[in-house]
């Protein structure tokens, strides 16, 4: 399967201290989160966002981002989605998205929009979820851009409020060299698209076709019957482009959003 295209393109606010470790081989590896916030309408109601994205970096960048980087800074980040998995104490599979870095910007110290002071360690707005709302983080950038297959047919289904939900998975292959010997992986990401795309996706994409998918990266979490907190990673569509037709189809966004606490949980 020829490579695909997988990118995540972050500009936020540092929301932890980095931390940098060796692999047993002497790699170094640093990873920090970044908070990327954003602002949007619905229903003619301004609200904004911001979403958590936890950063990989490796080697000579992991080295310098973990004696460099702090808090409280801003930072550019180009990299590719990846999900690794492991078998948790409750004994159930947990799973968890990151960004693998290959470049970080550092681009000082974040202000907050409104012009004031710059954050230091002691903003709650960077480590505490529910305060981000209070603290006015800075606008940033979440853009996630995709080329795949279809890994399965999308599941539409409807919001309380009438609103079309449809989500499909897409896999992304890459080709690397690994010590000289050529590997290739596939990496899966689920995406969910709303509204009139929504739609458009479920009634015309099948499993098995190529597609472009350009939105954010946003993670939601709830309670299971038995009381256990639980996390979904999606990519949050904005466009989706067929790409293997003469003439590809092009289905934009709606051009504006639903509340995704609105979007029905599976299972």
């Amino acid at each position: 399967m020829p490579d695909g295209l997988n990118k995540m393109t972050l500009i936020g606010v540092v929301a932890s201290d980095p931390e940098m470790r060796y692999t047993a081989n002497g790699n170094a590896i640093t990873t920090f989160r970044v908070a990327a916030t954003r602002s949007y309408m619905v229903e003619a109601e301004r609200r904004s966002s911001t979403e958590w994205c936890s950063v990989v970096t490796w080697n000579r960048l992991a080295e310098e981002l973990g004696q460099k980087l702090q808090q409280g800074q801003r930072v550019f980040v180009e990299g590719r989605l990846a999900t690794r998995n492991w078998d948790g104490q409750d004994g159930q599979k947990h799973y968890a998205t990151e960004v693998i870095a290959f470049n970080v910007l550092n681009l000082g110290g974040a202000t907050a929009a409104n012009g004031d002071a710059p954050f230091d360690e002691a903003d709650e707005s960077l480590t505490d979820p529910a305060a981000a709302g209070s603290q006015n983080l800075p606008e940033g950038i979440n853009r996630v851009q995709l080329i795949g297959n279809l890994g399965r047919d999308p599941e539409m289904r409807y919001t309380a409020n009438g609103s079309a939900v449809s989500t499909f998975s897409v896999a992304v292959s890459r080709s690397y060299s690994d010590e000289g010997e050529r590997k290739e992986e596939t990496e899966w990401s689920r995406v969910v698209a709303f509204s009139r795309l929504g739609e458009l996706v479920g009634q015309h994409l099948r499993k098995g076709r190529k597609v472009y998918v350009e939105g954010r990266l946003t993670t939601r979490s709830w309670d299971t019957p038995e009381g256990q907190k639980r996390f979904m990673t999606e990519v949050v569509a904005d466009q989706v482009l067929f790409l293997d037709r003469a003439q590809g189809s092009t289905f934009p966004g709606s051009g504006g959003d639903i509340d995704l606490d609105d979007i029905p949980f599976e299972g």
